[in-house]
């Protein structure tokens, strides 16, 4: 078995070092495009609950408006 020297660790170092910098710079890059893609959804999601919102607040205004004109017909024909 041949005898490892200080060069040889040095270049095997050199080769772990690049192949290291390589895989951080592409996972950085993974991370940024995840990153973005979760604002995204964060945002659609905001948007679209919002219009939920406006939906149900809309039906219960629907719904009272219904309850208040048959409350006021009732009163006006017992009146």
């Amino acid at each position: 078995m041949p005898r490892v020297t200080a060069s040889d660790v040095s270049v095997e170092l050199e080769k772990h070092e690049i192949q290291c910098s390589e895989r951080w710079t592409q996972n950085w890059n993974r991370l940024k495009k995840i990153e973005e893609s979760v604002k995204e959804l964060d945002s659609n999601t905001d948007a679209k609950l919002n219009k939920i919102d406006w939906s149900i607040k809309g039906g219960l205004g629907a719904v009272i408006l219904i309850l208040l004109s048959c409350v006021i017909t009732l009163i006006v024909k017992l009146w």
